[in-house]
């Protein structure tokens, strides 16, 4: 069971994020989000954001509103949106900026919950 419940978001720039955890409820002010997602198994919140169509950031906040980590796109790739994969906890698409990589554009990155670090492991589609 979630340490958190009871996400609630409302985009915009500034937009805020909310949660309950237990009796306390956590609350962030974050400036142009895009996409929130609850990562139930991890018990983190990750947050998509940038003032452009891509977002620029990506950021994670355990179940208390501390912030974990906050990590820009892979070099050559801008980010998407935030999924569910088959293999992985965590996981943000995307795009190459670059072209094709390995005949496509899209990828699904793996994002480790402790650090941020993103992988690739899955073209997108």
């Amino acid at each position: 069971m979630s340490l958190i419940e009871e996400l609630q978001f409302t985009p915009g720039s500034p937009g805020t994020v909310k949660w309950k955890s237990g009796s306390h409820w956590a609350k962030l002010i974050v400036p142009a989000i895009q996409q929130v997602m609850l990562y139930d198994s991890q018990d983190l919140v990750l947050i998509l954001t940038g003032e452009q169509a891509c977002p620029d950031t990506l950021s994670a906040y355990d179940y208390t509103g501390q912030l974990l980590f906050r990590v820009p796109p892979p070099e050559g790739f801008a980010f998407s949106y935030l999924t569910g994969h088959c293999e992985v906890p965590i996981a943000v698409v995307a795009g190459s900026t670059d072209g094709q990589i390995d005949g496509w554009y899209d990828w699904h990155f793996s994002v480790d919950p402790q650090t941020g670090k993103l992988s690739r492991i899955s073209p997108a589609y």
